[in-house]
């Protein structure tokens, strides 16, 4: 690790120490500091960097202009030009008595992944961005200047050790982007399936990489089909949700068109019911277009947009599980954990259970059918239903 402190000049030069070079015996610690000196394209890949990996921070701008070793004015320019790039939001806020705070600074581009130069290469002792690494003043020659031979030769070692940082860091540079070239890459065959818009809404926070699409429907409702998006389960669905075929078309065949066999699939679905059954019908689906990749899953808590936990799974047997569970309505054992831990849930709701639902609103002092639908939002947690659901079962 090194330790950090702001170059004492001007114009961008950040030096520390590397501690690896320090003798711990207390002597002869007076070393030659580290030199960085990032040139504005850099600064600026380094601060978009660091919002993403902080989206929603509130930063102020003394922070950037510290650690960068550069004025408040030029960091202000920069974010400025972030933010007319459509790479950023800024949102002034308040202080207490109403003055001006730090801003608070979000990312709104396309490419949340963080890549390249960050402030911990920045601040790396063996400079893997490749930054550049001396002062000019250190290799000044002046050409037709007569030097003395003992200084002529002290100049040609400067040059040479100039010529060595500048190979070294050329060398860093397409390493660096080669890796970065190469996670780009990885990245374009991904595709995330997230559990509904609300997830997608906010799928910052679950720091996700590659492309993202949101699977918008509600498999708890109806009587779908065994051939899932086949024309009659398509008919069924519009019924179901009273849509027109170019209703659903636009909000859930998106989905569809997005998934093929090449893809690396990735699910973000919740642990409660609604999106258990959700994410059996996504599993069913890819078994069903052949797809034979490990698909991973990410288990969220929706409320506190996080995941709790990873699993990977093979699609094999999944369509059937969906026919005998969403078609057949049949309740049997499953080789899935988290999918057994709501199937009681399950056909508690299909059957539109008269007794359970009065254990659910057995806290509740509302009367009128919006107020149960509020207190129930509010309250549960395993059943994952929204407004219409939660209607539907009050009414039955």
């Amino acid at each position: 690790m090194a330790k950090h402190r702001r170059h004492t000049g001007k114009y961008g030069y950040i030096e520390f120490v590397d501690k690896r070079k320090l003798k711990y015996d207390g002597w002869d610690d007076n070393i030659d500091p580290e030199i960085r000196k990032p040139t504005p394209a850099e600064r600026k890949e380094i601060i978009l960097n660091f919002i993403k990996a902080n989206d929603g921070e509130i930063v102020p701008i003394s922070f950037f202009a510290k650690w960068l070793a550069v004025s408040e004015r030029t960091i202000q320019k920069t974010l400025r030009e972030l933010e007319k790039e459509g790479e950023i939001q800024i949102t002034p806020t308040k202080l207490v008595k109403g003055q001006q705070g730090a801003n608070c600074y979000s990312y709104i581009g396309d490419s949340p992944e963080v890549t390249g130069l960050t402030f911990a290469k920045l601040y790396d002792a063996d400079n893997p961005g490749g930054i550049r690494s001396w002062n000019w003043k250190e290799h000044k020659f002046i050409p037709g200047v007569y030097y003395p031979s003992e200084e002529k030769w002290w100049i040609t070692q400067q040059y040479d050790e100039l010529l060595g940082h500048r190979y070294y860091n050329k060398k860093a540079r397409k390493k660096l982007r080669t890796k970065e070239q190469q996670f780009k890459l990885a990245i374009q065959n991904v595709l995330n399936v997230v559990s509904g818009m609300a997830m997608l809404s906010q799928r910052r926070k679950y720091k996700m990489v590659g492309k993202i699409v949101a699977f918008n429907e509600a498999m708890v409702d109806g009587n779908p089909t065994k051939d899932i998006f086949s024309d009659e389960f398509i008919a069924e669905r519009c019924k179901t949700h009273v849509e027109t075929r170019e209703n659903y078309q636009t909000i859930t065949m998106g989905f569809v068109e997005q998934i093929t066999a090449d893809k690396n699939i990735r699910l973000y679905f919740g642990t409660d019911m609604f999106c258990q059954i959700n994410l059996l019908t996504v599993l069913a689906y890819l078994e069903q277009l052949g797809y034979n990749q490990p698909v991973k899953i990410y288990l969220c808590d929706e409320r506190q947009q996080m995941v709790t936990s990873t699993i990977s799974v093979r699609v094999h047997g999944m369509h059937q599980l969906y026919t005998q569970i969403v078609v057949e309505r049949k309740k049997i054992e499953t080789p899935n954990e988290y999918l057994n831990s709501v199937l009681d849930l399950y056909f508690n709701y299909v059957h539109k259970d008269k007794n359970v639902l009065e254990q659910l609103l057995a806290g509740c002092t509302a009367t009128d059918i919006q107020g149960k639908i509020d207190y129930l939002l509010q309250t549960d947690t395993n059943y994952g239903l929204g407004n219409t659901q939660w209607q539907k079962w009050l009414e039955n």
